[in-house]
């Protein structure tokens, strides 16, 4: 039903992020969760015209060493239904310093990764981030105040999501207006927008390109290129961000 929604709401390619420890209860291991995972997304992808991936999500507060179990369970599945792997949760008490380690074993894994990171006020941790070899931030709100990380993430071509709705709702700012999307974008950031989570934020993607087009008065250059950008930052395959870039001509 997730990826049949979003096909229904013409979104084209969806990245499925979720975190195998919250369905781990009943005595799943977290591969046969992801295979269950994709198995649903198959059939979305058979029978609706969209292309899926799953990123699957570590959670901070756990240990490394279960984190990095969960992160080779979706290693065993890259290139058949995962896409990439990520972190989230309690930021503040959990800061980047303390998983840097982590990513490190990670990326030796040559696991694809974006990471939940600056949605609250610690710049450090986006640049920590960035610095651990993050080719996508979720969030990266607290770079709107910093002049310098901003074009250290540009020079380094790393994507940033931004997630409105949830924003809004985590009060990371107080009103759309406070939206980072055009400063990133002057600053040469490649950015994309996205729902965080459809269900929790109660929107979908439609929803926040309108919430943005109409704040920020947005030019048809500048969705196309909102939309170009998400392409490319995507951890869609090569024929997959070529099919997606054709559609929009």
């Amino acid at each position: 039903h997730f990826a049949k929604n979003a096909a229904l709401e013409n979104v084209k390619y969806i990245e499925a992020r979720f975190a195998p420890v919250q369905s781990m209860k009943q005595g799943l291991k977290p591969i046969e969760i992801i295979e269950a995972v994709e198995a649903g997304l198959a059939q979305a992808r058979g029978e609706f015209d969209i292309e899926t991936g799953m990123i699957i999500c570590m959670m901070r507060g756990m240990d490394d060493e279960f984190n990095y179990s969960i992160a080779k369970a979706g290693r065993e599945m890259l290139g058949a239904g995962v896409v990439a792997c990520d972190i989230a949760g309690d930021e503040e008490s959990y800061p980047m310093s303390q998983q840097m380690e982590l990513f490190r074993s990670v990326k030796a894994l040559d696991m694809p990764f974006t990471i939940h990171v600056g949605e609250t006020g610690n710049a450090q941790n986006v640049r920590d981030a960035i610095d651990v070899g993050a080719v996508r931030l979720g969030h990266g709100i607290a770079m709107a105040r910093n002049e310098e990380l901003m074009k250290y993430c540009a020079s380094r071509h790393v994507g940033v999501e931004i997630c409105p709705t949830s924003n809004l709702q985590t009060k990371a700012y107080r009103h759309i207006k406070d939206c980072p999307i055009c400063l990133f974008m002057e600053h040469g950031i490649p950015v994309s927008l996205n729902t965080d989570n459809r269900t929790v934020s109660n929107t979908n993607l439609s929803t926040e390109f309108d919430k943005v087009s109409v704040s920020f008065r947005l030019t048809d250059e500048q969705i196309h290129k909102i939309y170009t950008d998400s392409v490319e930052m995507s951890f869609a395959s090569d024929d997959v961000k070529h099919r997606l870039l054709s559609k929009w001509r």
